[in-house]
């Protein structure tokens, strides 16, 4: 069969995982006393179109929030290496920056806590007179 994207899998794990809450809420509701009265007698008398509207809405939410994430979690977490590890700075002003990047960051995988300011010293133009770490302070 046909892999799906991670970020279509977890629309549709986001989706299950919705439907199985809505699902245990309403048996909830429906054979027991327990939680809110007045949430029981909506549930109760919820009509045809309310059962679809309440099932629709929370998967489709859930699987958009879950889908969004995952599609976005991977260029993010890149990004925010990139930006931490210093290779934004780095790289500016290169012919292939993509290249210079994925260079950079496989050889500079780790930043230590003690030059983290300095990954970022390529957005701030300082004199020779400065470091980063004076004009942070």
């Amino acid at each position: 069969g046909m892999l799906l994207s991670s970020g279509w899998e977890s629309a549709i794990f986001g989706l299950l995982a919705a439907l199985s809450s809505q699902l245990y809420t309403d048996v909830l509701y429906l054979y027991s006393d327990f939680g809110n009265p007045m949430k029981r007698d909506q549930t109760l008398n919820r009509s045809i179109e309310g059962w679809a509207s309440v099932y629709a809405t929370k998967c489709l939410s859930a699987a958009t929030l879950f889908g969004v994430y995952e599609a976005v979690r991977a260029p993010t977490s890149r990004l925010v290496s990139q930006l931490v590890s210093g290779g934004v700075g780095g790289c500016v002003g290169s012919k292939d920056y993509d290249l210079c990047m994925e260079t950079y960051l496989i050889d500079n995988s780790g930043v230590s806590a003690t030059n983290w300011a300095d990954s970022f010293s390529w957005i701030i133009p300082l004199n020779d007179q400065e470091s980063f770490q004076s004009f942070v302070r």
